[in-house]
């Protein structure tokens, strides 16, 4: 387990970019008209912290937040088996 968060951790730096190279390339710049759908997202970061029960998430601004779910990496799930 330590391995697989050790790797998992290892696919975004600090702010979130993700490190795969070559993977950021294949996706469009925002358009004017996305930037404008991101920014009028309603989201409160520190409310979403608090209901999450979190002490801190990776970006503080609300802005920023909505922003990351543009360009985002998820691991879906993964099977752990015991032998």
């Amino acid at each position: 387990m330590p391995d697989l968060l050790f790797l998992l951790n290892s696919l975004t730096d600090a702010e979130g970019k993700i490190l795969i190279p070559g993977l950021s390339d294949q996706v469009a710049p925002l358009t004017p008209e996305e930037e404008e759908m991101y920014n009028s997202i309603s989201f409160d970061a520190d409310e979403f912290r608090t209901d999450a029960g979190v002490f801190q998430l990776r970006h503080a601004s609300d802005a920023v937040c909505t922003h990351h779910l543009y360009v985002t990496l998820s691991v879906t799930g993964y099977w752990i088996i015991f032998l």
